[in-house]
């Protein structure tokens, strides 16, 4: 009797020990995914606020050539670009802090909103009168100074993320 009391602690030891195991490797995994996420979103953010300083000035120049009634540039027509990073890894978008999430959506909304306005004028800026057209550029300036308002602080909060070191949960706040 006790070498089977014996065997059944063991073995209801060994189940415990996998089981804390298993969700502590399930952690860490998730720990890492989302370190990994932070860090291309951060890459792919980033790599768009670069060109915003060019954005600003060419979308500048232009309200203020048709303000000042000079004569127009031709507008390109172009595809709408897309984000294939954020567009592939939405559903991994729940490894990361809400706060992160909630500001990364509301900023690539804004980038996207940026690049209509500028879909919209290079399609129809021909027959579009000065004041429909100021007000599609104005919309496109205003768009992506909203994305990077509150996009800037969460690049920070994104690497700010990455560099976080993994800690194991405590087996005694698992019990709440």
């Amino acid at each position: 009797m006790g070498a089977i009391l014996a065997a059944l602690i063991a073995v209801s030891g060994a189940l415990i020990v996998g089981y804390i195991t298993n969700f502590v490797a399930e952690d860490f995994r998730r720990f890492r995914d989302g370190t990994a996420v932070a860090a291309s979103l951060a890459g792919e953010l980033s790599s768009h606020f670069k060109a915003v300083p060019a954005l600003r000035e060419g979308l500048q120049g232009r309200i203020k050539r048709i303000e000042d009634k000079a004569e127009r540039f031709p507008f390109p027509e172009i595809d709408t670009p897309t984000d294939p990073l954020f567009d592939s890894i939405v559903d991994k978008l729940g490894l990361l802090e809400s706060e992160m999430v909630e500001d990364m959506v509301y900023t690539y909304q804004q980038i996207r909103a940026f690049r209509v306005s500028v879909k919209i004028v290079g399609q129809g800026h021909a027959v579009m009168t000065d004041v429909v057209l100021l007000g599609q550029l104005r919309l496109a300036l205003h768009s992506i100074d909203l994305a990077v308002e509150r996009g800037v602080p969460l690049l920070d909060a994104l690497r700010n993320r990455t560099r976080k070191t993994y800690e194991a949960p405590k087996p005694w706040l698992w019990y709440r």
